[in-house]
């Protein structure tokens, strides 16, 4: 019903402004978007987490696909852009928050094999160079560890960091030596799948392999300001830019609250209030983006209603799934992640709740 109310406000917007038939194809997308809920809805748990596992073997052939392009054993043309990985989506940041969800569905998983071979997409999210994307995945992996102490759980902690540890090292090696570092990626894949599934983890080797993470994080970070400073400042060039982006975001909206500007206009309007030199088709705040396609109330319920299902979804056991949707909330604060419908349809697939009772997973 929520995107059902967002497909109206947006072909409201589009009647209201005399915009042509080209422009009702976003109310299009949420009303897909509004059947797939309703099917997702209908999936009995256990199809559920088939399916979860199957978008899971999707993950891991994508990140090898881009693994190997920026390795340069296949052709970078659509899949790499200046330097970075942009597999799927032609824009690095996106693909990165993708990566990052898909290490969480992963180590959710019930099969031994996904679960042990969340390095892969780590690594694949660290070649798009998506500062917003890694800081928010770091983060997640940071929470679920404190969970994974915290409920005893230790097992899904244990392997998340062992493979952030892995994906670190290899994309270190990657920065100076590419092949060999694709290469080192291969061997830490070896290694989880040998020793993965047959891991019994306890709190403190649990503690210890989170410590290592935790410093070799810190490590990176000092390592992409002696390696990358370019990419390092670049990334808080588009950070200040984006916040100009908000600034004339809002110009237009107070102009139009209810029904915004209509959708795909800020691409032709926001000239008019521009504060600062960028181009940018789209807003790269997600939610102000929302608010000017449709009106203000879109990304109110939007929020609203996602943001109580990811909370739902982490009641019902299902704690990696919940967190892998609250990563693309926050990540699309400052990016146009929820312009790429790809990505809502993977969020409405982890957070729908199922007709019958859920047993407790992780």
């Amino acid at each position: 019903l929520a995107f059902l109310a967002i497909a109206i406000l947006n072909l409201a917007s589009s009647l209201v402004h005399g915009l042509g038939s080209g422009s009702f194809a976003m109310a299009a997308c949420w009303l897909a978007l509004a059947v797939f809920a309703v099917l997702c809805g209908g999936i009995p748990c256990d199809q559920h987490a088939m399916a979860l596992n199957g978008l899971g073997w999707f993950v891991v052939v994508t990140a090898v696909v881009g693994i190997l392009a920026a390795a340069g054993v296949l052709p970078p043309e659509g899949t790499m852009a200046a330097g970075r990985l942009c597999i799927l989506f032609e824009y690095s940041n996106a693909t990165g928050i993708w990566f990052g969800m898909g290490a969480l569905v992963l180590a959710s998983s019930d099969d031994g094999r996904l679960r042990s071979l969340g390095v892969l997409p780590l690594f694949a999210l660290l070649l798009t160079k998506s500062v917003g994307a890694i800081v928010v995945t770091a983060v997640a992996l940071a929470v679920v560890a404190i969970w994974g102490l915290r409920r005893h759980e230790e097992l899904h902690a244990v392997l998340l960091a062992a493979s952030w540890v892995g994906a670190v090292g290899s994309f270190a090696v990657y920065l100076v030596m590419p092949r060999v570092g694709a290469a080192a990626v291969v061997v830490v894949v070896a290694v989880m799948l040998g020793f993965g599934a047959r891991l019994k983890s306890g709190a403190s080797l649990t503690r210890v392999v989170v410590l290592v993470a935790g410093g070799l994080t810190l490590a990176a970070v000092v390592g992409v300001l002696v390696w990358e400073p370019a990419r390092w400042a670049q990334a808080q060039e588009t950070f200040a830019e984006r916040l100009v982006q908000k600034h004339d975001g809002l110009s237009l909206l107070v102009a139009q609250p209810w029904l915004g500007v209509g959708p795909g206009q800020w691409a032709e309007l926001y000239g008019d209030v521009q504060t600062a030199d960028y181009i940018a088709t789209v807003n790269h705040c997600s939610y102000l983006q929302m608010a000017l396609d449709g009106g203000i109330v879109a990304p109110v319920i939007f929020a609203a209603v996602t943001g109580f299902a990811v909370v739902q979804c982490a009641r019902r056991g299902n704690f990696l799934w919940a967190m892998a949707g609250a990563m693309l909330l926050v990540h699309s604060i400052f990016d146009f992640d929820l312009s790429f419908f790809a990505l809502q349809f993977f969020l409405v697939l982890l957070v729908s709740s199922a007709n019958d009772d859920v047993s407790e997973r992780h």
